[in-house]
C-alpha cells in the first residue's frame, strides 16, 4: 500500500516579523541619512570656510604689497564706505550723493580710511582699492580694485573702467580698514583690518560655528628704508 505524501511546506516570515524587519531597516536608513546630511553640511561649511579665509589672505596680501613698494608721498587714504555704493550688474559705481562724495575726496591726509590710492615704484599708473556695499543688496559688500593713469579727479578712479571684484560672490566683507600710527623719526605704521563672512550658511544660526573670518595686518613702506 502507498503511502500519501504530505504537501511541501514552506517557511516563512510572519507578518510581525516583517513588521519588525521594516522597523529596524527604516531606523538604520534614518540613520545613515542624517548621518550623510551632517557630513555634506561639513563639507560645506569647509567649503565656504576656506573661500572666506582665501578671499581675506588674497585682500590682505595684495594691499601689503601696494602700501609696502610706494613711498608716503605716493599713498592717499579715504573713508568712502556708506558714501559711495557699487552696482554689480552694471558694474558701476552708485553715487546717491554726489555733494557727500566731493567731500570725502576732498579730505586728505585722514588718519584711517576705506579706500586706498597708492603708485607703486617704477608703475606710473595709480592703484586703487576701496570698500564699497552693494547699491541692490544691504547684505554684500565687496573689496574693489582698479586704476587711473591720473588722480586730478580721486573719484575718476573707480568710474573710468570696471573694477575688478577681490572677493568671490559667496562671501561678503564686513569690515576693510586701514589705520596709520605714527612711529619716531616720521615713519609711518599701516594696519590693515578684513574681516569677511560666507553669503550662504547650510546650518542654522544657533550652531557653535564662527562664520567670519578676521585678519590684522601690520605694514611699513619699504620706500622710506630705499636710497
Amino acid at each position: 500500500m502507498m503511502k500519501k505524501r504530505r504537501p511541501k511546506m514552506y517557511q516563512g516570515f510572519s507578518l510581525i516579523e516583517m513588521l519588525i524587519t521594516i522597523t529596524i531597516l527604516g531606523f538604520v536608513m534614518l540613520l545613515c541619512a542624517t548621518v550623510l546630511n551632517s557630513l555634506i553640511k561639513v563639507s560645506t561649511i569647509a567649503e565656504y570656510k576656506n573661500t572666506t579665509r582665501n578671499d581675506v589672505n588674497f585682500i590682505t596680501e595684495f594691499s601689503k604689497r601696494a602700501l609696502g613698494n610706494a613711498s608716503l608721498e605716493n599713498i592717499y587714504l579715504y573713508d568712502t564706505y556708506g558714501v559711495r555704493e557699487y552696482n554689480s550688474e552694471r558694474g558701476e559705481m552708485v553715487d546717491e550723493n554726489p555733494t557727500a562724495v566731493t567731500t570725502a575726496y576732498s579730505a586728505v591726509g585722514l588718519e584711517s580710511g576705506t579706500e586706498i590710492h597708492v603708485r607703486v615704484y617704477g608703475y606710473d599708473r595709480w592703484t586703487c582699492i576701496g570698500y564699497f556695499k552693494d547699491s541692490e543688496n544691504d547684505d554684500k559688500s565687496y573689496i574693489l580694485k582698479t586704476s587711473t593713469q591720473s588722480r586730478n579727479n580721486p573719484e575718476d578712479c573707480f568710474d573710468d573702467t570696471i573694477p575688478m571684484q577681490l572677493n568671490s560672490e559667496i562671501v561678503t566683507i564686513n569690515d576693510f580698514k586701514v589705520s596709520t600710527v605714527e612711529l619716531t623719526g616720521g615713519n609711518i605704521l599701516f594696519t590693515l583690518d578684513v574681516a569677511a563672512e560666507p553669503m550662504f550658511w547650510p546650518v542654522g544660526e544657533n550652531i557653535p560655528v564662527t562664520r567670519e573670518i578676521t585678519k590684522q595686518i601690520t605694514v611699513r613702506t619699504q620706500g622710506l628704508t630705499w636710497y
